[in-house]
């Protein structure tokens, strides 16, 4: 494996991700009469490392597959795995901070109590980390079914699947999308310094997603610019041809003028341009 892929990379990432996860645990777990928000980001702490090393083993499996470094290469997965090191992290060093006073057999009251005034905290914490391991899920089942999709027989089966997936994270996307409009919690001054998780996942989801739709569909769609009196499109209508890839560049329609980029039906074309004599 190439050291400089990257494949590499994001297994090396997902390594260091997955060891933050566990650290983090181990140190929560030793709190005892922490708020019970404690116990939840336990359970996160588990479900996300277990992910990471799914995902980790998965990229080890296929680590010479071109397919999946073309994959990678089109989705922002290192910057999501680097979020998820990096609000563990954060939140191992600030719970160490708080709970300075305490020892393995015995939680300081003065801790407690200082635990109990953070609770903000924590409940950023397992919001951050939830929608990590919400991310990290639909990214490693879209990347199990693209690769699967070499070696797949059951083609209609595959396509319901390739389009559950796609819904799915077409849904998370409109989930961190709502939550990053709404004005951040007022969490103290302590650990203000957290990344932008939300916008870093929006923009995982929106690129998994297109790997996903370029794999099932053949086609890669650029921007397009249309004026009010013009019409444009991209994409299939009609019946798609099978085993046809194609992308497409900048579509600029103007001046009352219409254009289609794609796969189209001489039926649609007709009924979209007219019919006309060439």
């Amino acid at each position: 494996m190439d050291p400089l892929s990257i494949t590499a990379s994001a297994i090396t990432i997902a390594t260091l991700a997955a060891q933050s996860c566990k650290e983090t645990y181990s140190l929560v777990s030793g709190l005892t009469d922490a708020p019970q928000s404690i116990a939840h980001s336990q359970r996160l702490l588990i479900q996300t490392e277990d992910s990471l090393v799914a995902l980790e083993q998965l990229l080890m499996n296929n680590k010479t597959s071109d397919i999946l470094e073309s994959t990678l290469r089109a989705i922002s997965l290192e910057k999501t795995l680097k979020s998820t090191h990096d609000i563990c992290t954060e939140f191992s060093a600030a719970v160490a901070n708080v709970a300075k006073h305490s020892t393995d057999t015995k939680f300081s009251i003065r801790d407690r109590f200082s635990m109990y005034l953070k609770e903000a905290k924590i409940n950023r914490f397992n919001q951050h980390l939830g929608d990590c391991l919400r991310t990290l899920v639909l990214v490693l089942g879209s990347i199990n079914l693209i690769l699967s999709s070499r070696t797949s027989e059951d083609i209609e089966r595959l396509r319901d699947n390739f389009k559950a997936q796609e819904t799915a994270l077409k849904d998370l996307n409109t989930q961190l999308r709502n939550q990053s409009s709404l004005p951040a919690p007022d969490t103290g001054t302590e650990i203000e310094k957290e990344p932008d998780v939300s916008s870093t996942l929006q923009e995982t989801c929106k690129q998994t997603l297109e790997a996903m739709e370029v794999k099932r569909t053949g086609q890669k769609f650029g921007d397009l610019l249309i004026d009010d009196r013009s019409m444009a499109m991209q994409g299939i209508v009609g019946t798609q041809q099978e085993g046809v890839e194609q992308t497409f560049g900048k579509l600029t329609a103007t001046k009352e003028s219409r254009a289609f980029q794609g796969q189209m039906s001489s039926e649609a074309f007709a009924a979209m341009f007219g019919a006309r004599s060439v």
